[in-house]
């Protein structure tokens, strides 16, 4: 799905610990984990022009790297974008059971019950749902944990994408993000659920959204930034 940015933007795609690559690693506990090293890494870019992407989780971690980036100065107020996916603004509260405190087993299946997004063969295989299981329920702690304090809006635009179906973040919920920035926000919805990206329509639409973002910055080579 990134090949098509790459005419557009450098692109850069985080890979956090107790996934893919990482798989064997202790996933992050705490949100400040994951955002300074993040915030770090995205900060060496920031002399160019940033369009910062997150869905889901991703999508808090994105809004939180920027304001991180926002706060030290380290970009300037017309340099980045940020667009959020499948997820509710972050000072509402979710709506979603809480599910951190299950057995890893049970949150893997629960999850898959709710998104379907896991093959039934991978359910079958113990090794793999204990590992998948351990990122999951680190990440859900730190979403049910997590307390929105108040502060200025972002000093950039937002764009917010999601699922016509989504279970977890609703058209209004999604619309809530407009809060967050002082700059400009607008919002484009697709027929389907929380992986709604998995369908062509649903992948077409949020890569022309994340083209036009790159190409709004006309006077330097954008950068795509992919979190989760």
């Amino acid at each position: 799905m990134i090949e098509p940015l790459r005419a557009c933007a450098d692109v850069y795609i985080a890979s956090l610990p107790g996934r893919e690559f990482r798989l064997r690693e202790e996933p992050a506990r705490h949100l400040e984990d994951l955002v300074s090293p993040l915030a770090s890494a995205v900060a060496e870019l920031a002399n160019r022009r940033l369009v910062v992407f997150g869905h889901s989780f991703g999508a808090l971690l994105a809004y939180e790297v920027l304001h991180r980036l926002c706060d030290d100065g380290c970009i300037a107020a017309d340099a980045a974008h940020l667009v959020v996916s499948g997820r509710i603004a972050p000072h509402l509260a979710s709506r979603t059971p809480r599910l951190s405190h299950l057995p890893t087993r049970d949150i893997v299946f629960r999850i898959a019950e709710l998104h379907r997004n896991i093959p039934a063969t991978l359910l079958e295989e113990p090794d793999y749902v204990a590992m998948i299981g351990r990122a999951l329920q680190a990440d859900l702690r730190i979403n049910e944990q997590y307390l929105w304090r108040e502060r200025r809006p972002l000093p950039c635009p937002i764009t917010a994408v999601g699922g016509i179906s989504d279970p977890v973040a609703s058209r209004a919920e999604m619309n809530a993000w407009g809060r967050h920035s002082r700059i400009g926000f607008k919002s484009r919805f697709v027929e389907g659920d929380h992986f709604y990206f998995r369908t062509p329509a649903g992948q077409q639409l949020l890569i022309e959204l994340l083209e036009q973002s790159c190409s709004s910055f006309t006077a330097a080579r954008g950068v795509a930034t992919a979190i989760a």
